[in-house]
Formats: structure tokens, C-alpha cells, sequence
């Protein structure tokens, strides 16, 4: 596994740096398949931010937390995060079979006549439930801002007319704004 560390606006001590590696361990027991995980440290003010992506075959996991105690109990709730994520990951890849819809009704029913009311139907997960359809056509990034901005949306799709990409513009928590936009 790869760790790769990165400072905003700080020098960090290397002794966080041990205390992340010391943390990150524990994503290992569950998932071994982690290429690298990237840590990102920064501080704003009274703000300590920690942001973690890691990345796996076929899994892209980002969990960030942001307090004003400090870089250790920041990676404590980012790392608990992450493992929560990890586990809900592979709860889904490698979990039971789904039930869905009407048949959780059916097999309940059936298990009820059968005298099994031991065995409940799993739950299923939330799923797509609205797809919207719209014309696009391209425009420039700050008009994508404005339009997010005019429908109060804190993200907006958009085909850029620069280069003819189908991107998102985004609102941070800290007020500015990001682009997603796929490699080329």
C-alpha cells in the first residue's frame, strides 16, 4: 500500500505522519486490495482538515473531517469513516443476495406461512427512484456557475464548450468551487 501525504498551508511533523500510517493499518485488515491512499493536510485558520482518498481495484473511497482540536483527532474520524465505508463496500460486493421490491412482501408472507419468522428478507439499498432528462448544450464554466447558482443546486452537470467535456462544477464547503472533468 502506497501513502502519499500532502500539506496545504503547513509544514507537518512527522509524527502525525507515523500517527496516519499507525491508523491506516487498520484499513488494511479489511480491505487488501488498496493500491494508495492519499492524505491531504491543511489548515485554515482555527481549522484542521484532513482529506483521505483511496484507491483499489475498481474502488474510489474520499472521507475528509475538519475540527479546531487538531491533525490527530481529525485522522482518527476521516480513517473511522473510511472503514465505515470499506465495510459498507464490501457488505455489497460480496454480501447476500439482494431482495428487492415486492418480493421482500412475498418472501415474508412465505416465510410466515412456513412458520419461519426467524429469517427476515434483507433490505434493500436505496436505488435509483427519479431520472431526469434534459437538452445540453455547451457552455462555458462560469455560465455552468451561474446556472447551478440560479437553480440553488450545489453541483451542476454540463458539457464545457472550451473542450467539448462533460463535467461537474461543484459548490465547496469553503465557498469556491470545484470542476470535475474526465482525463483525456
Amino acid at each position: 500500500m502506497n501513502i502519499v501525504v500532502k500539506d496545504k498551508n503547513i509544514d507537518l511533523r512527522s509524527n502525525v505522519k507515523e500517527y496516519l500510517e499507525k491508523k491506516l493499518a487498520k484499513i488494511q485488515k479489511h480491505f487488501s486490495n488498496v493500491n494508495e491512499i492519499v492524505a491531504t493536510f491543511a489548515k485554515y485558520k482555527n481549522t484542521f482538515i484532513v482529506e483521505i482518498t483511496l484507491t483499489g481495484d475498481n474502488l474510489l473511497l474520499r472521507s475528509e473531517d475538519k475540527n479546531n482540536k487538531g491533525f490527530k483527532e481529525a485522522i482518527d474520524e476521516a480513517v473511522d469513516k473510511l472503514d465505515a465505508q470499506i465495510k459498507k463496500f464490501k457488505g455489497k460486493k460480496f454480501g447476500k443476495k439482494k431482495v428487492y421490491g415486492s418480493a421482500i412482501k412475498e418472501q415474508a408472507k412465505e416465510d410466515i406461512i412456513a412458520g419461519n419468522t426467524e429469517i427476515a428478507p434483507e433490505v434493500a439499498d436505496p436505488g435509483i427512484v427519479k431520472v431526469k432528462k434534459f437538452s445540453m448544450k455547451p457552455i462555458t464554466l462560469d455560465e455552468a456557475i451561474e446556472a447551478m447558482e440560479l437553480v440553488g443546486h450545489t453541483f451542476y452537470f454540463f458539457q464545457n464548450i472550451d473542450n467539448g467535456l462533460y463535467c461537474v462544477v461543484y459548490k465547496r464547503d469553503d465557498g469556491d468551487y470545484g470542476l470535475i472533468e474526465p482525463s483525456k
